[in-house]
């Protein structure tokens, strides 16, 4: 199965919203094909680090999420940032693209701020 970075995106969203901190990361043979794209792209945000496992069946997102999340926000960093890789072959790893957004989110703040991150 491919990455699909607007799943992770989205899925981060979801996380942040919820009421609850814990994450259910189940999937079972009757699962759909939904769930199951789901379930393995919460596989690899905990491969990044963006998500821990807590106990049988469930995670919480960390802080390095949050910070992934923050970095992403931003629909026109999260455009520019989408280009950029597009532009260079159309495909990082997870870590270069969050780079990439935070990157980008210094450049926006130092902008508006005049101070240098």
């Amino acid at each position: 199965m491919k990455r699909d970075d607007e799943i992770i995106r989205r899925m981060l969203f979801e996380f942040e919203s919820s009421e609850d901190f814990i994450i259910f990361d189940s999937v079972t043979d009757g699962s759909t094909d939904e769930e199951r794209k789901k379930f393995y792209h919460l596989q690899l945000m905990k491969d990044s680090g963006f998500v821990t496992h807590l106990g049988q069946h469930t995670a919480r997102l960390t802080s390095e999420g949050h910070d992934f999340l923050e970095a992403i926000r931003d629909e026109g960093i999260w455009k520019q940032t989408k280009s950029a890789i597009s532009e260079t072959g159309g495909s990082v790893t997870l870590e270069i693209f969050k780079t990439l957004a935070t990157g980008f989110l210094k450049k926006k703040i130092e902008k508006h701020t005049g101070i240098e991150l």
